[in-house]
């Protein structure tokens, strides 16, 4: 058995979500420098949506001031900075999958007093279209949420809510432009189970248009609260 580790660790170095450098032993998911230095998002925080805010007397972000949204509330762990976006690239289109393993500890470690106070009934990964999946060989987000799930034992519907057809990519677009885009680009899936609350799980939230695109087609079947939980989200000033 010791062997057969010493053996998977020099044929497979496990590398650090961060860094992108060596990390050594496999029990390790994250080296010990990055650690150190990775700081979740803290308060004060919007109300509804969780990006970080300079005035905890303000409660809203400048997004969650000028526009509704579907959902009830969420957050996000860590910032969306140069840092984690060049690790998120890595996880979803050039093969480094472990590195889910250190963003679903996180999340389930500084998302837990949360997900305790919304006691959701089911887990939503925010689907992607059958291209992309194609492509990627895996939906980023249906990875986070098994794993969450797995931890707090929280059933996983991964083809509850399904994308339709390509799109204009996202982040190319305005607030504005990005709802629009999003109208009418996800449908109720086959393994839809109704339940009143639900629990959105996704890689990355910036305006929270996708999440709203989401949630309302939940609502729509019956589902009564939604919120989201992702790694990754913008600041709110």
């Amino acid at each position: 058995m010791k062997f057969k580790k010493l053996l998977l660790d020099s044929l497979y170095p496990r590398c650090c979500p961060v860094c992108h450098k060596i990390v050594e032993g496999r029990e390790k998911i994250i080296c010990d420098s990055c650690l150190e230095k990775m700081r979740p998002i803290s308060q004060p925080r919007c109300f509804q949506c969780g990006k970080s805010i300079q005035n905890a007397e303000q409660e809203y972000c400048r997004d969650c001031q000028k526009a509704s949204h579907v959902y009830e509330q969420g957050i996000g762990i860590y910032v969306y900075d140069d840092i984690m976006r060049r690790s998120i690239e890595n996880f979803k289109f050039h093969g480094r999958r472990e590195y889910g393993d250190f963003y679903i500890r996180a999340m389930a470690e500084y998302g837990r007093s949360y997900i305790q106070r919304w006691k959701p009934e089911a887990i939503v990964p925010v689907p992607i279209t059958a291209r992309k999946q194609k492509i990627r060989g895996f939906n980023q987000s249906e990875y986070l949420a098994e794993g969450i799930g797995e931890i707090y034992k929280i059933p996983v519907l991964s083809q509850a809510v399904v994308r339709l057809e390509e799109r204009k990519a996202q982040k190319e677009l305005s607030a504005k432009e990005r709802r629009r885009n999003l109208k009418h680009a996800f449908q109720i899936g086959k393994n839809f189970k109704a339940c009143k609350t639900v629990l959105l799980v996704d890689d990355v939230y910036t305006t929270g248009s996708t999440v709203d695109a989401v949630a309302e087609v939940l609502k729509e079947n019956g589902v009564e609260r939604i919120y989201f939980l992702t790694l990754c989200q913008g600041k709110g000033f």
